[in-house]
């Protein structure tokens, strides 16, 4: 039974509260319906949020993923590359290949007071001498490394083919073989030998960049 059959059953009611009544549910049912598609429409704009923001992330997961399998990562440093290391045999090859375009000399032949600093060298085996000048630089340079801390030689060191002399141009003559002090200095002679300390690595490079200078 609506409104308007009760209203003529029971009778005695007002006409203006009946139109009010019917009023306020029709304002009742509109306010209702419009609440109805104001959630229904933030149900949406939240589900289309949640879904961009999902799928932002799977992407993002994704894209890590790939990234990751393609670029490694930051904390992985790439291999160094090492400076090649010389040994006292690569030395002396570099002596002989370098002896190949250097007339030999006779040990009493090597001039040792023309003023110029010399590297000199023998195999020991031919009873030839080669000889390469040396600037200032290069010359200051073993002196250098001489002085520095010397490493006694042992039986597992490398033992060394050629003997080996600096030659300062006014008669004095050492070697890099010996440790330096005024007994293993020779005057206006090339002195035979025995090693007495292992040839650095630095000294080893230095000898060389001297051979192929």
């Amino acid at each position: 039974m609506n409104g308007r059959r009760l209203y003529e059953e029971i009778g005695g009611v007002n006409e203006r509260y009946l139109q009010q009544a019917a009023t306020y549910r029709v304002k009742r049912r509109a306010v209702s319906w419009r609440m109805a598609l104001i959630a229904a429409a933030l149900v949406l704009v939240g589900s289309i949020l949640v879904g961009t923001l999902a799928l932002s992330i799977g992407v993002g997961v994704i894209g890590g993923m790939i990234l990751e399998e393609l670029v490694p990562p930051t904390n992985d440093q790439p291999p160094q590359s090492e400076a090649p290391i010389y040994s006292i045999a690569e030395m002396e090859d570099f002596m002989a290949q370098r002896q190949q375009g250097i007339i030999p000399l006779a040990k009493e032949k090597v001039p040792l007071f023309n003023q110029d600093a010399q590297l000199i060298w023998t195999d020991g085996v031919s009873g030839d001498y080669y000889r390469v000048s040396l600037t200032r630089d290069e010359c200051n340079g073993i002196l250098y490394l001489m002085q520095k801390e010397q490493k006694d030689i042992g039986e597992h060191s490398e033992q060394p083919s050629y003997q080996i002399w600096i030659s300062l141009g006014d008669g004095t003559v050492i070697s890099p073989y010996l440790k330096v002090n005024a007994g293993n200095t020779g005057h206006g002679e090339l002195f035979d030998y025995d090693p007495e300390v292992e040839l650095s690595e630095q000294m080893i490079k230095q000898i060389i960049r001297c051979v192929e200078s």
